[in-house]
């Protein structure tokens, strides 16, 4: 990256009394983390990051049942604009909410691929080309499935968002941005 060149990540994201920064490693990724003490704090927190989201963005999100994934994603959708409500798309596997980024029109799309077991029952959705298309932002909950697409994709930012829950309304919430697909995207 050429010294004048903006970061692929969010530089900072305003969060109630403080700034979560991105910490730079040297993988050439970018990580963050915060500790959320309500589902309220998660919720914002999803907010704010969504506000600071750019088309063609993908984010991949992780946690066990019950660690705040939706909570997280239903900020991110109001961070977007959205005015619907965020429903997590667990029997489905995908809702898409159009909504405007930048005076553009395009989708928000929400996969939640927990109950899916093989690759091939997305294809009728229509993910690969969601996934290529410039005008859309996309969340995976429980991604894993969705790697042998995701190696092939490029020209995307990657948010990989590790939910965990560390007491009854506590949650540590990691993220890792990255150019590429693979590249540093594992949070420990």
């Amino acid at each position: 990256m050429s010294k004048n060149a903006k970061p692929p990540y969010p530089e900072v994201i305003p969060f109630k009394s403080k700034i979560i920064t991105w910490n730079t490693a040297q993988n050439g990724t970018w990580s963050f983390r915060h500790t959320s003490n309500s589902a309220q704090d998660t919720f914002d927190l999803g907010v704010e990051f969504g506000k600071k989201l750019q088309w063609g963005d993908i984010v991949l999100l992780h946690g066990n049942l019950g660690s705040g994934k939706t909570c997280f994603t239903q900020g991110v959708g109001q961070g977007l604009g959205i005015e619907e409500v965020i429903n997590s798309p667990t029997y489905i596997y995908m809702h898409t909410y159009p909504f405007s980024l930048n005076q553009e029109q395009g989708l928000f799309c929400h996969l939640d691929l927990y109950r899916v077991e093989e690759i091939e029952k997305l294809f009728p959705l229509g993910v690969e080309d969601l996934l290529m298309n410039s005008k859309t932002i996309m969340l995976v909950e429980w991604p894993e499935i969705l790697i042998p697409i995701l190696e092939k994709t490029s020209g995307k930012r990657f948010f990989r968002i590790s939910l965990k829950k560390t007491g009854d309304s506590q949650r540590e919430i990691r993220g890792v941005c990255s150019e590429n697909y693979g590249k540093g995207l594992i949070v420990e």
